[in-house]
């Protein structure tokens, strides 16, 4: 016959208890997945000098530690339709839906007022490709080459101001180069 033990219970209690705190730690863990794509340089000290706006690019696992807005931007041929304009400051995670069926789109977001964009969009018009990251000064974030049908995100910290949302990608359309930013695919997100 087998008996058990009050104390027994006890420790099978303990051992089950620590085991189930431990799954759920590691659970916790593992649920900050995105596809993040942060810009690859942030800011200097030079940018916060001008009357831009800084930004800095979050890590993904920003969003699971502190509280994000969620800004989704649903991508046209060849229009951005943004489902908030003004959104606070601090931690966003924007979501890009490429609703295209023909073209890949892309999302980059920047302080407003870039002072080398229409150069660059001219070496873009004569059909080269350019490093934008050559061209844009305090990039908060970005996705590239979102295929159509599919969604992207990434997520950035960002300080009050106006930043413009774009995409640069070059298509040709009727014989010519045509970038996407040059067609209308461009908005503004006002952060307070």
């Amino acid at each position: 016959m087998f008996v058990l033990d009050p104390a027994g219970k006890r420790g099978r209690f303990l051992v089950l208890a620590v085991a189930a705190v431990a799954v759920m730690a590691l659970l916790a863990a593992c649920s900050g997945k995105t596809k993040a794509q942060p810009a690859a340089g942030s800011p200097t000290s030079s940018s916060a000098a001008t009357s831009s706006p800084a930004a800095t690019s979050a890590p993904a696992s920003a969003t699971a530690t502190a509280a994000a807005t969620t800004v989704t931007v649903r991508a046209e041929d060849f229009s951005f339709h943004l489902d908030k304009t003004v959104v606070p400051a601090g931690s966003v995670h924007f979501v890009l839906v490429n609703d295209s069926k023909d073209y890949e789109h892309e999302l980059w977001v920047y302080p407003q007022g870039q002072p080398k964009l229409q150069q660059m969009l001219a070496v873009k018009d004569a059909g080269k490709d350019v490093d934008e990251m050559d061209y844009l000064t305090g990039v908060a974030g970005k996705v590239e080459d979102v295929p159509p049908g599919k969604t992207a995100s990434f997520d950035a910290t960002l300080q009050p101001g106006t930043y413009e949302l774009s995409c640069f990608i070059t298509s040709t359309i009727g014989g010519k180069a045509m970038v996407h930013y040059e067609m209308g695919m461009h908005a503004t997100l006002t952060v307070q």
